[in-house]
């Protein structure tokens, strides 16, 4: 008598059809067939790290390429748009780095003394402006998005404020790489910012000091802790009012998204996914987590932020298993949050705009999109408020994974779905 066939995690989806979306992966997956599985699930978009300076220029004047240019191809090859990040303000050659420092908070560690090195501005400004240029020159027929040093001033990656740096330490790169790839190539998008949720200080200070004139779009990171998404629209509103103050509002991208879930830990008990912050944003199960991803980005494409990109693409060996992977364990078997993301792309398309509702669904949650030639809902209900709404026969309406809810009525729980009509006003359901 042959064994029970263990259980088999698949999916079953329709291919992302369009060359662009809302989302992407901070880092491209290492193998080919995962940025193939992620392009069928809607991800378009990788925010590549591999243009490091002393990648490119490990000398002053010797430039090499030959490492980056395959990772950038294989991007590409994949119907994929690279996202440039260059994230940090210096290489080890060139570095002001204050050894003292970096070694009290190294505490030790090899790695990190190397990496905080890298935090410290260089010598002269004009070897950071020749590293951006010469960078984009190579990569300028294949890449048009560059975000310029990651999560400056919070953290230990780019002019630190612990290392004694300030705002205008920042402005200052951002304004020297914003021109240098603009003669480049005029065209070009730069993605600047601190790299933190708007309600950030240093965030604040950024828009009120002048950064907006220095990029064409400002960068937020978010590892959230698991409490309703609805509470981040208030800090996006606050952000889009003082932009506006400005007389300058910009698109928002959210270039670090966390939301990890993991039902088929590979020990027990489960380990932690990542670091500290990847940690706070682990929520109970799979499904709660596809169902916090799907509301999350309900609230962030209606509050400005016009892309969204997930961490992380890198997490762990081939055949081994990670929480961080977000969408995928072992071997590319898809997790939950795969499937969900999938059917959120395809329902929004390339370019979801953002439609006010003409009235309110009563203690719903509820946010509409212009999607193409039809107009797309997605709404949800508090925990234990579940709903009965009446479906028109002008509206469609289909569960979190895509499936069609049979016409008459609709249950509208704390799992959202989606409804789609022909007119904004059919949607507004009670």
């Amino acid at each position: 008598v042959s064994p029970p066939l263990a259980d088999v995690r698949s999916a079953i989806i329709e291919p992302y059809a369009w060359c662009d979306s809302p989302f992407g992966m901070n880092h491209a997956y290492p193998w080919d067939f995962l940025l193939r599985l992620a392009r069928a699930g809607g991800l378009t978009w990788m925010r590549d790290w591999s243009v490091k300076w002393h990648t490119v220029e490990p000398g002053r004047g010797k430039w090499d390429f030959s490492v980056t240019d395959p990772q950038i191809d294989r991007i590409v090859a994949a119907d994929q748009r690279p996202l440039m990040l260059l994230p940090f303000p210096s290489a080890p050659w060139c570095s002001t780095v204050d050894t003292a420092t970096v070694r009290k908070y190294a505490t030790g560690n090899a790695f990190l003394e190397k990496r905080f090195a890298m935090a410290y501005p260089a010598r002269r400004p004009e070897l950071f402006r020749d590293y951006v240029a010469f960078s984009t020159r190579q990569y300028r027929d294949r890449v048009d998005h560059y975000e310029i040093l990651n999560e400056p001033l919070y953290t230990t990656y780019a002019v630190p404020e612990r290392f004694g740096f300030g705002i205008q330490d920042y402005l200052r790169h951002l304004k020297d790489a914003y021109h240098a790839i603009k003669a480049e190539q005029p065209g070009a998008r730069v993605i600047g910012g601190i790299g933190a949720w708007p309600n950030n200080p240093w965030v604040r200070r950024f828009i009120a000091e002048g950064g907006l004139d220095l990029c064409d779009v400002i960068n937020v990171h978010l590892y959230p802790a698991t409490v309703p998404p609805a509470l981040y629209a208030t800090d996006l509103r606050e952000c889009l009012d003082a932009m506006r103050a400005q007389e300058n509002e910009k698109p928002i991208w959210l270039t670090e998204f966390g939301c990890y879930a993991d039902d088929d830990p590979h020990i027990f008990p489960t380990a932690m996914i990542g670091d500290s912050a990847m940690q706070r944003a682990r929520w109970p199960s799979e499904r709660t987590a596809a169902e916090a991803l799907v509301k999350s980005a309900a609230v962030f494409l209606s509050h400005g932020i016009e892309k969204i990109f997930y961490h992380a693409g890198t997490c762990g060996p081939i055949n081994g298993n990670s929480g961080g992977g977000i969408f995928f364990e072992y071997g590319g078997t898809p997790r939950k949050m795969y499937a969900a993301q999938t059917v959120l792309a395809n329902l929004l398309g390339p370019r979801p705009e953002p439609v006010s509702l003409p009235r309110r669904i009563s203690n719903l949650s509820a946010y509409a999109f212009r999607t193409g030639e039809q107009f797309t809902a997605i709404v949800w209900s508090s925990p234990n408020q579940k709903r009965e709404l009446p479906l028109p026969p002008a509206v469609s309406a289909r569960t979190i994974m895509g499936n069609l809810i049979p016409s008459g009525t609709v249950s509208i729980s704390e799992t959202p779905v989606y409804l789609s009509a022909q007119k904004v006003a059919d949607l507004a359901l009670d």
